[in-house]
């Protein structure tokens, strides 16, 4: 469904409180939400700097639990920006999304934190916490 109100889902999703999302739809993957974020700006990882300057986006596709016994994956738009300070040693960053992800350079999740419960794996990493 698209220009679906995001509140309820965000009830029942509140790990997705820093996104938009943009759809909603049924696939046979599952649940597929595309997201993005909500903030036109993102601070650099090495200065701490607010950018504005866009250089590029990219998708991820993140494996959430199922909901009501369907797999949900939310494909989220990652912008990279370019880093204004002069003497920041970043040229270009990815964004990072508050309680959502945090990837290291292999797509890892690195902060330990999952989506909803011990369940969410990125495509190219393991299951956290396997049972």
């Amino acid at each position: 469904m698209r220009g679906c109100s995001s509140d309820g889902l965000q009830q029942v999703l509140p790990h997705l409180s820093a996104v938009a999302i943009e759809s909603v739809q049924r696939s046979e993957e599952g649940i597929v939400l595309r997201t993005r974020s909500r903030t036109p700006w993102a601070r650099c990882p090495r200065c701490t700097e607010r950018s504005v300057r866009i250089h590029g986006r990219y998708e991820r596709r993140l494996t959430d639990a199922p909901l009501g016994g369907v797999p949900v994956v939310i494909v989220l738009l990652v912008r990279r920006f370019k880093c204004l300070a002069v003497d920041c040693p970043a040229v270009t960053f990815a964004e990072q999304i508050p309680g959502l992800l945090r990837f290291s350079r292999r797509g890892r999740w690195v902060d330990g934190q999952s989506c909803r419960g011990e369940t969410a794996v990125d495509e190219t990493g393991p299951e956290l916490n396997p049972a």
